[in-house]
């Protein structure tokens, strides 16, 4: 019989251990010719967060061990310092759906094309 003591860690994940340019990389791959907006912590949890347990990037957890929490409060700080540049570079801007203001975003028409080029040269 196994008797696997199992964990749960009510709070945040790991630190992320990827570069910025990495994780600059995955953040972009979020975004798809079908998506148009989005609020911040919903991208976190949704998109990245998933992303990486789905893909096994970036992430060190521990054998039997389950966290409730988001992403880090530093992994979040470094995802919004992306996504800030990517709204300077006006792939996306700030708002969404009648929301005109952070933290909601969404994707600008040069953004779309930007996003389809990328995503589809690194698949």
């Amino acid at each position: 019989m196994n008797l696997t003591q199992q964990i749960t860690h009510f709070g945040e994940y790991p630190l992320i251990n990827l570069s910025a340019e990495e994780l600059r990389k995955i953040i972009i791959k979020q975004f798809n010719p079908k998506s148009n907006s989005f609020n911040f912590q919903t991208f976190t949890t949704n998109n990245i967060l998933s992303y990486l347990k789905d893909n096994n990037l970036g992430l060190i957890i521990p054998p039997n061990t389950t966290y409730t929490g988001g992403l880090n409060k530093g992994d979040c700080s470094r995802a919004r310092e992306i996504i800030w540049d990517l709204i300077i570079e006006r792939y996306l801007t700030i708002g969404s759906y009648g929301e005109d203001s952070w933290p909601n975003f969404s994707i600008t028409e040069r953004g779309h094309a930007y996003f389809k080029e990328f995503n589809n040269s690194t698949i």
